[in-house]
């Protein structure tokens, strides 16, 4: 029977950088739900939600998660990268935990923070780069930001928790070192 290895996490927590090299280290194939959806509608998930609001995002999400779903009952092995906000999307979550094994990679808050930071880009006043659920609340400054994505951090870890079928902790070690952590948490997946 196929399987699927999917990593939820707060965005930069690594997701997409440990599914790459753990889909090599596996032989299997690698999918990032959010480069999917931007593939499919031209438009990266952040534009949609900004644009479209959190509900077409959703079904754009769903929508992809079926499509992995599909190739996994069909026999293919995946390594799958989630979107951060898809703890939110219960429909997207219980497809994929019929398919495969949910690891959560919890990151330390400041290190998800400060990455979230490097991104910000000033430009006529305002903050852009940022998440979407943080810019919809309009920090002016980087206290603000932080203060934001600390509400969120927190909430969502607890769902990442819930929906996990087990968690790894990643700190800010070398991406090789965290690699093993992972390898480690998901020897029962296999």
């Amino acid at each position: 029977m196929a399987k699927g290895i999917i990593f939820t996490g707060i965005k930069h927590c690594g997701k997409s950088t440990q599914g790459r090299i753990l889909a090599k280290r596996l032989g299997w194939a690698f999918f990032d739900t959010d480069d999917m959806i931007q593939e499919e509608t031209g438009r990266s998930p952040r534009q949609i939600y900004s644009e479209e609001g959190i509900e077409t995002f959703m079904k754009h999400e769903l929508y992809t998660c079926q499509i992995l779903a599909e190739k996994i009952n069909s026999g293919l092995n995946l390594v799958i990268a989630t979107g951060g906000g898809i703890c939110n999307n219960s429909k997207a979550i219980k497809i994929l935990r019929d398919v495969g094994q949910i690891l959560f990679l919890q990151t330390p808050e400041e290190v998800a923070a400060n990455r979230i930071i490097k991104e910000i880009v000033f430009e006529e006043g305002k903050m852009l780069g940022l998440p979407a659920y943080i810019a919809s609340e309009n920090p002016k400054t980087e206290a603000d930001v932080r203060q934001i994505f600390s509400k969120f951090y927190h909430q969502r870890c607890k769902i990442y928790k819930e929906i996990a079928h087990k968690v790894c902790v990643l700190g800010e070690e070398k991406k090789e070192f965290n690699s093993e952590k992972i390898w480690l948490a998901i020897q029962s997946f296999l």
